[in-house]
């Protein structure tokens, strides 16, 4: 090869090199692009209805009371499946996969202690506390840590609906009482509905005046009634009736 020939073939080498240098780099770029965007899919930055984004929304914690056997551990078992359900159809799952979920079991043991559940609704990561009858005296202390309080009533049994009424209205004595500022959400509900010796949910919302009492819970921090700070919501614990109902107004 002579002289002449030389710097041509450097020229050329020197070319080849920078569109090396340019490729590789329009590549890692590329790459880069496709890393970050595949992780921004894993966190659900992409796509509506995606779970994953309930990480980027705050946790409520929710606390769970009422007295001996009013169905608190029942309805917990029914909210976590009524939330399971919910996200298997919203990720496109067919309904024999659905069918194919264990059975509710509706036989339960009294809660001794403290008992912790979570699930997420609607993309809401929904934390909820229960805490067993048998320590009903700590319950205010559990008060501080939750943002939203559910007190389960048996409406089974009329003849002793008067132990309960004693603690919700305690509750709420206390709750508009304390000093901690932000109020906490309420919502009292009206469980067993479904049993044949329940009484009607009327009757007994108006007899313990459960709705008045609600309202002037709500009317302490000045909000108005339309607000929802505390409702009275009918359920049934067994058969799921408004589950649904109540984890909308949760979430």
């Amino acid at each position: 090869m002579t002289d002449q020939g030389k710097p041509a073939l450097q020229r050329q080498t020197t070319n080849l090199i920078e569109k090396a240098a340019r490729f590789n780099d329009i590549s890692e770029k590329k790459t880069s692009s496709r890393d970050k965007r595949a992780n921004f899919l894993s966190l659900g930055f992409f796509g509506e209805g995606n779970p994953s984004r309930a990480l980027f929304n705050q946790t409520k914690n929710i606390l769970v009371i009422g007295c001996k056997n009013a169905g608190k551990s029942l309805l917990l078992r029914n909210i976590s499946r009524t939330c399971e359900v919910r996200t298997l159809r919203k990720l496109n799952k067919n309904q024999n996969t659905i069918n194919s979920l264990p059975a509710l079991t509706i036989q339960t043991v009294p809660t001794i202690g403290v008992e912790n559940v979570t699930c997420t609704f609607d993309n809401q990561p929904l934390a909820f506390r229960e805490v067993g009858s048998q320590l009903s005296p700590m319950w205010p202390s559990y008060f501080e840590q939750c943002s939203t309080i559910v007190f389960v009533l048996d409406v089974s049994n009329y003849s002793k609906i008067a132990g309960p009424a004693t603690e919700i209205m305690s509750m709420l004595h206390g709750l508009m009482t304390s000093q901690s500022g932000k109020p906490k959400s309420i919502a009292i509900v009206l469980n067993k509905s479904d049993v044949a010796s329940a009484e009607d949910v009327e009757k007994v919302t108006t007899f313990l005046r459960l709705q008045e009492l609600c309202d002037a819970y709500t009317k302490q921090f000045g909000l108005p009634e339309e607000s929802h700070l505390a409702i009275v919501l009918e359920i049934s614990s067994s058969t799921g009736y408004n589950i649904q109902e109540l984890l909308t107004w949760l979430s």
